[in-house]
């Protein structure tokens, strides 16, 4: 069996912590200042939660010389130059102590840093984001176990352009460009469709294979960008489309409607049986389906062997009255047979999660106990997780737990 990334995430998710977990940890940097204050006070305030650990003063830190010579370099003005150091490195600290907690004391090995929240720092952003990266995987070999890291980025574009996005997030400089150096090596990131499957980059005119079906076959994946989690998504993805196209008559002969979020699913579908990227029974073309809008199985049967990447298990969906909310709208989406029989996702929390002390996460509001409020926040996802595969409808559909011992 070819162990292609979504393969491994599978593999992984059935080892995560004591009992497994669909659980998957979002490393979004999300600022704490207001338009209404000063700027120091908005980097007092920032300062507050990302450098906790040194009680906002990171001169001194390896972390700040690191970026204060990078910041050299840079056009950001003289008097706010070791202010701008001390927040990256407050910053990489802090990412730091989410991730340890996370894989040490709660058995998360699969993580999803958002490219945008990174690239507003521009060039240090992305040297943060780099030694966050190298930061898991020295930590996964240390503790001896495997991980997976998605780059949320959504690139789409033209297939020139689009190969570069993809050279810089997945690949290695020496395939054209004769430098050995894998900027970043991401082995899944999310595409986004809507310009056609020239953002696949899959082969030429004649049908010579291009970089993104080779790197398919050494094992990477591709996510569509199909059913988002922002509250106007549907003003495009749920609308209805007419026309001849295998898609479409793939979705007539299941019964589906002809949304533009169906099709798309069948397209990664029909793309995955033609160019034979389904191994292990499940596809190298995922789907993102977000967590605020109710599922019913359609994605599922117009694609049936797709891993979900599903934001929306934290700031976006929160539900005091109903806990189980985003549950109940993405459970009817998950494998409902074979040896994967209750996954095929990954339930992303961000926030929740990065924030944990924050009380409208039901943490302790003191982030001197984010540890603790870490560790409660994914025990009480899984409970919830647990409690789903209850549901009399999850049941119904003959979708079972797959962690149950």
């Amino acid at each position: 069996m070819k162990e292609h990334a979504f393969v491994r995430v599978a593999n992984i998710q059935r080892k995560q912590g004591v009992q497994g977990t669909l659980f998957g940890c979002g490393l979004d940097l999300h600022a704490f200042g207001k338009s209404s204050q000063s700027t120091e006070e908005n980097y007092v305030a920032n300062m507050a939660v990302y450098g906790f650990q040194t009680g906002g003063e990171m001169r001194g830190t390896e972390e700040f010389e690191y970026y204060r010579k990078l910041v050299e370099f840079s056009s950001v003005s003289q008097g706010s130059r070791d202010n701008y150091a001390s927040l990256l490195a407050a910053m990489e600290r802090y990412l730091k102590f989410v991730i340890s907690v996370s894989m040490r004391e709660c058995g998360i090995r699969i993580f999803k840093p958002q490219f945008g929240l990174y690239v507003q720092f521009t060039v240090e952003g992305i040297r943060l984001l780099q030694r966050i990266k190298w930061y898991i995987e020295n930590l996964a070999n240390e503790l001896g176990v495997r991980v997976l890291i998605i780059l949320d980025c959504k690139p789409g574009d033209i297939m020139t352009t689009q190969a570069g996005y993809m050279t810089g997030y997945m690949d290695n400089l020496k395939r054209v460009w004769g430098i050995d150096y894998k900027p970043f090596d991401f082995d899944v990131i999310n595409p986004t469709p809507w310009m056609g499957q020239d953002v696949l980059v899959l082969e030429d005119s004649k049908g010579n294979p291009l970089l993104g079906l080779e790197l398919l076959r050494q094992g990477k994946c591709l996510v569509y960008v199909d059913s988002t989690s922002n509250p106007s998504g549907p003003h495009y993805q749920s609308l209805k489309v007419e026309g001849k196209r295998e898609a479409i008559d793939r979705l007539k002969q299941l019964g589906l409607k002809f949304t533009l979020d169906l099709v798309s699913a069948a397209d990664a579908y029909l793309l995955s049986q033609k160019y034979d990227l389904e191994e292990g029974e499940l596809s190298q073309f995922g789907l993102v389906i977000g967590a605020t809008h109710q599922c019913d199985g359609s994605f599922r049967r117009a694609h049936p062997t797709y891993t979900g990447i599903n934001p929306g298990f934290g700031a976006q969906s929160v539900d005091k009255k109903d806990p189980l909310t985003p549950f109940r709208k993405l459970m009817p989406e998950l494998i409902r047979s074979g040896p994967w029989n209750g996954q095929g996702a990954i339930f992303f929390s961000s926030r929740a999660t990065m924030f944990a002390h924050l009380e409208n996460y039901g943490g302790s509001g003191n982030v001197d106990y984010l540890a603790d409020d870490i560790i409660a926040s994914v025990q009480r996802h899984r409970e919830l997780e647990k409690e789903a595969y209850q549901l009399p409808e999850v049941i119904d559909a003959g979708i079972v737990d797959p962690f149950r011992k």
